[in-house]
């Protein structure tokens, strides 16, 4: 008998273990909600895409913060039925989005427009503008004595995990503070 408690308790503080385990694992997990609105949504059943018309707009809150805007956007629906895992909107574009803190607790927020259109990728978290894409990536907080990071191409890729800025055919153009005397820059 003695021996049959001994297997109960050992069994519940097993389980009691596996929910404190789920418990700090759901606390843990970051998640991000979309909304979208548009005058008016169609769903293809067979397709898995939504079609949005008129006055589009994505919102994304979460840890990351994003805006996408544009006059129409096509979005394709991952298997599950439930996540969009690309977004194709049709100029003009504008998007604006805010990372999450780095470790050493600096965000980062690029504001991009471009003419043509603009493709977010869900799985390899990626914006891609083409037509007259262009943009300023900026810290915040903003570092002493330097500027945003102005940037203008023919096609501008930005990749949300790594925070990259892939221009081609471009320009770039970023304020940093001169050297003074000793070398150092001001305020070093």
């Amino acid at each position: 008998m003695r021996r049959w408690h001994l297997m109960v308790a050992a069994f519940t503080a097993g389980c009691l273990l596996l929910a404190a385990v789920a418990v700090m694992a759901a606390q843990e997990m970051k998640t991000q909600q979309a909304v979208v609105t548009a005058d008016v949504m169609k769903y293809n059943w067979k397709a898995n895409t939504w079609d949005f018309n008129g006055n589009c707009r994505v919102d994304v809150a979460g840890p990351d913060k994003a805006m996408l805007t544009a006059p129409k956007m096509l979005g394709k629906v991952g298997k599950g039925g439930t996540q969009i895992s690309e977004i194709v909107a049709s100029g003009p574009v504008s998007f604006d989005v805010t990372v999450r803190a780095d470790e050493s607790g600096v965000q980062r927020r690029i504001v991009a427009s471009c003419k043509g259109q603009a493709t977010f990728t869900g799985v390899a978290k990626t914006i891609t503008l083409t037509g007259g894409a262009q943009g300023q990536m900026t810290s915040i907080p903003a570092e002493p004595e330097t500027g945003p990071a102005t940037f203008s191409g023919e096609t501008v890729t930005i990749n949300l995990a790594d925070f990259t800025v892939e221009v081609s055919k471009g320009r770039i153009e970023a304020e940093f503070a001169a050297p003074q005397e000793g070398g150092q820059p001001k305020g070093q």
